[in-house]
Parts: C-alpha cells; sequence; structure tokens
C-alpha cells in the first residue's frame, strides 16, 4: 500500500467486528511517534497506544463511535497516547471511516504530537483512586520517581502531593496554585475529565481520569531547603 500520508503519523485500522481495532497499517511517522517497529505493531490492536484506562475500554470507544457518534471523524481533539516505552504522548487526533480495497470497513486516525514545554510535565491519574497511571517522558527525573514504581502504577498523587484533595475529596488544585516539591517548586494544575458514552446509546461506558500539570518555577539552592 503506498504511503500518501505526507509524512503524518497515520495508521489504519479495522473497523469490522471480527478484527475490531487491529491495526492494518501504518506510516513509518507513527512508528517514530510511539516507538514501534512496522513489524511490532501491524496486527496489534491499536490499544496498544492508549494508556489505562482508555486502553481497557479502547473497543468499546470504537463500537460506540461506528454505531452513534459519527460527528468524532469531523473533529480534531486532544488526547493521550503511549509510547512503547511507557510515558505519555500528548497528540491531536483525528478519525476517519472509510473503506478499503476489499470494501471492508476501516478507521484512519491521524495524529499530531503535542510535545510539551520542556519546564512543563503531566501526571495522569484515575480519577476515583488518584492512582498515577503515567506520566509525560521527564517528570520521574523531574518530580524524584521511581519510573518503576510509576510504570506498576504503584505510586498515588498523594505520595508527590500530600494535599492534593480536601477533606470533602475535591481537587485542591483546580486554580494554578505553587507548590514544593522535593527541592523544587512547581505550578500546579488539576482537571478532571469524565468520558461517557451519550444518552440512550446500546453501548455503555464511563471513564473518570485527572490530568495533572505542573510547571517548574524555581530549583532551590541547597540553604532554601529544609
Amino acid at each position: 500500500m503506498p504511503d500518501t500520508s505526507g509524512g503524518f503519523a497515520v495508521c489504519t485500522v479495522s473497523g469490522n467486528v471480527s478484527s475490531l481495532g487491529q491495526i492494518l497499517d501504518c506510516t513509518d511517522a507513527l512508528c517514530n511517534l510511539f516507538g514501534y517497529s512496522k513489524v511490532e505493531i501491524i496486527g496489534r490492536n491499536v490499544k496498544i497506544l492508549c494508556p489505562e484506562p482508555f486502553s481497557t475500554f479502547h473497543d468499546t470507544f470504537i463500537r460506540h463511535f461506528l454505531n452513534s457518534d459519527a460527528e468524532f471523524a469531523t473533529k480534531t481533539r486532544r488526547i493521550y497516547g503511549l509510547h512503547r516505552l511507557g510515558y505519555l504522548l500528548p497528540v491531536d487526533f483525528v478519525i476517519t471511516p472509510s473503506t478499503n480495497a476489499n470494501s471492508d470497513l476501516v478507521l484512519i486516525g491521524k495524529f499530531e504530537e503535542r510535545p510539551l514545554p520542556e519546564a512543563q510535565h503531566m501526571l495522569l491519574l484515575d480519577g476515583k483512586s488518584g492512582n498515577i497511571i503515567a506520566t509525560s517522558q521527564n517528570a520521574p527525573d523531574a518530580l524524584f520517581l521511581d519510573p518503576q514504581e510509576v510504570y506498576t502504577m504503584n505510586l498515588n498523587v498523594r505520595d508527590i502531593l500530600p494535599e492534593f484533595y480536601t477533606e470533602g475529596q475535591e481537587l485542591r488544585y483546580r486554580n494554578e496554585d505553587s507548590v514544593r516539591v522535593a527541592n523544587s517548586v512547581f505550578r500546579v494544575r488539576a482537571r478532571n475529565h469524565a468520558y461517557e458514552s451519550t444518552k440512550g446509546s446500546s453501548i455503555q461506558y464511563h471513564v473518570n481520569i485527572t490530568v495533572v500539570m505542573l510547571t517548574l518555577l524555581e530549583r532551590l539552592a541547597d540553604d532554601q531547603i529544609g
């Protein structure tokens, strides 16, 4: 299949029930973006490019889209991909239904990376427990986190930001606040996001996540730490 993507990160995914979500083809740019070779990625389910909890629900998302969310195809959306090495990739994403040479339904996804500024780091949390699901690439170093603990999801946001939740379990950092983490001061902003099926749909899902953005303001000198 000739590459007519113009260098964009593009993948073609099966929309058929028997092979739903299977990656049928992809561009070199997509492999470079997510850290896979074509041999590793073609034939696998596209959910490998998604962090939890989106990975678990991804086939359901596709079924819902095919059944009731045709407008999704016309919108560019900011989503969070997952690199092969386990870190988050903020990307803009557009999906377009099409058919292949065999008249099979396919979904063509186009990704455009939206890198974070050097001083900014991201945490993706389970919206209920506050457990850290994944982070942006340089967050473990900036926040002095054990990468293995992050990878195995054994850390909670309160291990980094003890006052992250109020007594009523609301987010404390809805507005940007300056917070000290180890030997640095960050500006912290947190937002809850809920993803759910449209009302009346026969396919139901409900996903809650929290996105935390931390922007480095200052590295403290040794005489400032204590």
